[in-house]
C-alpha cells in the first residue's frame, strides 16, 4: 500500500513539473500596423503597460507573448525627443497559444487581421569580441577647403572701400588660427561664429562674392563638415549644400518680412542641426524677426540640447530667455 503511495506521489510530481512550464509559456507572436500617414513619423507599441518596440512606421512583430488577453496600445510618434507619442488607439486582444496574431491600428480602433500558424523568432547570433584595433588619426579635410574660401574672402576684401579691407584684416587672423586647428576639432565651431560675424558685417559694407565666400567658410568650418549624427531611428538633418541653397535664397530677398516668409518656404518640412538654425538665424534683420522663425523651426531641430549656437544669435538676456522657452516646449 504504501508503495503504491509512492509510485502516485512520484507521478504527480513529475507531471506537474513538465505541465507547469507547459502552461507559462510564452509562444506566440504578435504582428501590429498602424496607418501611419508620413514617412517621417512612427509609432510604438506599448503591450500589458511596457512599450516593446522602436518608434518606425513599419509593422511592429513582439515575439514571447504569452496566450491570453492583453491591454495594447499604439502611439503616434512626430518628435523623435517625445518617446510616448500621442496615443492613437487603445484596447484589449486575445491571444491564442502557439500562434501569430495580427492587428492594426486603424481609425482609433484596435482591428484583429487574424491569426496564423507560430512563427518562432530567429536563433540569436553569439556575441564574438572583435579584437582591439587603433583608429587612424582624424584629419580634417575640410581645412583646405575652409582655408581656401577664406583667402578668396581677404582678396575680394582687400579690393574693397576702407571699411571693407578693415574686415579682411579679421580674416587674416581667422587663417592664422586655422592654420593652428588644421588636424582637429577643437576650435572649429568658435571659427564658424567668428567668420559668420564677420560676414554679418561685411553685407552693408563688401561685395556679394565676398560675403559668400566668408559664408561657405563657415559651413566648411563646422567640425568635419557635417552636424552631429541625428537620433537612432529620428530624422538626419540637412546637408551643407542644401543649407547653403537655403541661405542664398534668404539673403535675396529683401529686408524684413520677405526674408522671413521666405525663410518659411525653404525650411518647410526639412529638420536642422541647432548650428544650422543659427546659420540661417543670422540672415534675419532683427531680434523679433529671428524669435519668429525659431519658433516654427524648434520642432525640427535634432539636438535642442547643444543650443549654445542658438543663444549667440540673440543680444539681449530678454530673447535669450524667450529662446530657452521655446526649446523647452
Amino acid at each position: 500500500m504504501r508503495l503504491a503511495r509512492l509510485v502516485v506521489f512520484l507521478c504527480c510530481s513529475v507531471a506537474a513539473t513538465f505541465a507547469a512550464p507547459r502552461l507559462a509559456r510564452a509562444d506566440s507572436t504578435l504582428v501590429v500596423a498602424a496607418d501611419v500617414q508620413s514617412v517621417w513619423h512612427g509609432f510604438v507599441v506599448v503591450l500589458d503597460g511596457t512599450m516593446r518596440s522602436n518608434a518606425t512606421h513599419d509593422a511592429k512583430r513582439i515575439h514571447g507573448v504569452g496566450a491570453g488577453r492583453h491591454e495594447i496600445a499604439v502611439n503616434l510618434i512626430t518628435n523623435p525627443f517625445k518617446p510616448n507619442g500621442t496615443p492613437m488607439c487603445k484596447g484589449f486582444v486575445d491571444v491564442p497559444p502557439e500562434s501569430e496574431l495580427r492587428i492594426k491600428c486603424e481609425a482609433g480602433q484596435i482591428i484583429v487581421i487574424g491569426a496564423t500558424a507560430y512563427d518562432p523568432p530567429p536563433p540569436a547570433f553569439p556575441s564574438v569580441p572583435l579584437p582591439p584595433f587603433p583608429l587612424p588619426p582624424q584629419v580634417d579635410p575640410s581645412s583646405d577647403a575652409a582655408d581656401s574660401l577664406l583667402a578668396q574672402a581677404q582678396q575680394l576684401m582687400g579690393d574693397g572701400p576702407p571699411a571693407c579691407a578693415r574686415l579682411g584684416e579679421i580674416v587674416r587672423v581667422l587663417r592664422d588660427d586655422l592654420a593652428e586647428r588644421r588636424h582637429g576639432r577643437h576650435g572649429r565651431h568658435r571659427l564658424a561664429d567668428e567668420t559668420n560675424a564677420v560676414a554679418d558685417q561685411a553685407r552693408d559694407v563688401c561685395t556679394r562674392p565676398a560675403v559668400d565666400s566668408l559664408r561657405a567658410a563657415a559651413l566648411e568650418l563646422r567640425p568635419f563638415g557635417a552636424p552631429p549624427p541625428p537620433p537612432i531611428g529620428g530624422p538626419a538633418s540637412v546637408d551643407s549644400q542644401q543649407l547653403n541653397t537655403m541661405r542664398i535664397a534668404i539673403e535675396s530677398q529683401a529686408q524684413g518680412a520677405a526674408r522671413l516668409q521666405m525663410m518659411r518656404r525653404v525650411t518647410s518640412g526639412q529638420f536642422f542641426a541647432t548650428w544650422q538654425v543659427a546659420t540661417l538665424l543670422r540672415v534675419l534683420p532683427h531680434g523679433a524677426a529671428r524669435l519668429l522663425a525659431l519658433r516654427e523651426i524648434a520642432g525640427r531641430i535634432i539636438d535642442p540640447a547643444n543650443a549654445q549656437p542658438l543663444y549667440d544669435c540673440f543680444a539681449s538676456d530678454a530673447e535669450r530667455m524667450q529662446v530657452q522657452q521655446i526649446l523647452s516646449r
